[in-house]
């Protein structure tokens, strides 16, 4: 395990900042706590309120955004997912393999354990973890082709989701085909409610071009699934964050270039849909400001468009992991909120 000895980036700490609505747009405000110039990350996943899980030049990266502090556990990551509440990262690679991280609360590595190498797909990417009633779920999508082809005339790959389960992280067991299309999907987010499990994905025609948010539900924990339905139609390149429970439904977190349209990455920011029980949009497009500056500050102030990595709850605040200025510079940022009442 190396720890990283230096690093440009700029700390915020919070309550500097006085945070003011401007427009007709409801919106949600936050405060940018942490900022690391040109990062590089290829993925970025919430640990807790002071711990972001990476990935960076191939290796999963543990960045304290409280000190600055940077630990590269040396283990190879293209994608990754977390389960906050066990201090568990689940990671795959180019090497086809899904590893379980076991870490400690300062972001050291505890223990790993490849747990799974996939010999019948040419991609292994977009891993997620949920744990129901003592048993894990993992999901994986598999890529068979061309990644991201931009093209329309260009032949893109085949993805398939597959669901897992495991009771020790050891020994997994195939469930279920979640869902497959010769579209891109991918930025899988997994909850679980009063018996239902859902699977919320990107299902995008072209990559950075317009793409739909889906979901699917399990009612077997995993075994069998319905015919995906459209949550958020294919009106802007949208990609889905997290999916949160709250008291009155759902609360999903996206990044969208639907006010730049056709910019992608470059006009993209962060906005929250309100959802019902159901999963129907009540309310969407609410924007959450990221880093709103006091005066002409420009440490805090955005710098460019957002992609919108992770959004987990720690201590009564809503914290974002999100990468600013994504196509250029790749500023890893996190800012973080007063939170929701969520449901008990």
């Amino acid at each position: 395990m190396k720890r990283i000895p230096r690093l440009i980036f700029v700390l915020v700490l919070s309550g500097i900042l006085i945070l003011t609505g401007c427009g007709n747009k409801k919106e949600t405000k936050a405060e940018l706590v942490f900022r690391f110039y040109r990062s590089a990350a290829g993925d970025a996943k919430l640990m807790s309120d002071k711990i972001l899980m990476t990935c960076i030049n191939r290796k999963l990266i543990s960045l304290n955004f409280q000190t600055g502090d940077v630990i590269n556990t040396e283990i190879e990551t293209d994608w990754l997912s977390v389960l906050p509440e066990e201090n568990i990262a689940i990671c795959t690679n180019h090497h086809y393999e899904l590893t379980i991280a076991y870490m400690n609360d300062d972001g050291t590595v505890k223990s790993q354990e490849v747990i799974l190498k996939n010999d019948s797909a040419d991609f292994m990417i977009d891993p997620a973890i949920i744990k129901i009633d003592g048993v894990y779920y993992i999901t994986l999508t598999f890529l068979d082709g061309t990644m991201n082809a931009s093209e329309f005339d260009a032949e893109n790959g085949q993805y398939t989701i597959n669901c897992y389960c495991t009771k020790d992280l050891k020994r997994i067991e195939y469930l279920s085909q979640v869902t497959t299309d010769n579209r891109n999907l991918e930025d899988v987010k997994l909850a679980y409610n009063d018996g239902k499990m859902y699977l919320v994905y990107e299902k995008e025609t072209r990559d950075k071009s317009n793409s739909s948010i889906m979901v699917s539900v399990s009612e077997d924990k995993g075994r069998t699934w319905k015919k995906p339905q459209t949550i958020l139609d294919c009106v802007a390149d949208q990609e889905p964050a997290g999916l949160v429970k709250t008291e009155k439904g759902w609360n999903l977190y996206y990044s969208s270039d639907v006010a730049n349209p056709g910019q992608s990455y470059d006009g993209a920011a962060a906005y929250i849909a309100r959802l019902s029980e159901e999963l129907e949009v009540v309310e969407k497009d609410i924007r959450v400001d990221l880093a709103t500056p006091v005066t002409n500050d420009t440490e805090t102030s955005q710098k460019g468009g957002i992609l919108l990595y992770s959004v987990e709850s720690f201590n009564d605040r809503t914290y974002y992991a999100y990468s600013e200025d994504h196509a250029s510079a790749d500023n890893l940022c996190v800012s973080a909120s007063s939170d929701e009442k969520k449901k008990k």
